[in-house]
């Protein structure tokens, strides 16, 4: 899935990532998406999923929560077919 991306993209995904859920508003902004009425798909890698710090309102609204395993934090680079596979089931 990465394999022909360059290192620097990756790189720039997980900056995104990590500005966007930094900012003091994160958490209010994922409510908006909530109650928005968007479906929300939590997905969490196996190795990874005990050290999240979703609040529980969050984890009873969400549509589904899939949990890979055999994986940490960055499912899609550790197994990119089975996070593939994983997303297209709920699409």
């Amino acid at each position: 899935m990465f394999d022909a991306q360059p290192a620097s993209s990756v790189q720039a995904l997980a900056k995104a990532v990590v500005d966007a859920t930094g900012r003091s508003d994160y958490l209010m902004r994922v409510e908006g998406v909530l109650d928005s009425g968007i479906p929300v798909h939590l997905f969490a890698g196996e190795k990874s999923r005990a050290e999240w710090r979703v609040p529980e309102r969050f984890l009873r609204r969400a549509a589904s929560m899939t949990i890979q395993r055999g994986v940490g934090h960055m499912m899609m680079l550790e197994d990119g077919e089975g996070f593939l596979a994983l997303v297209a089931s709920l699409v």
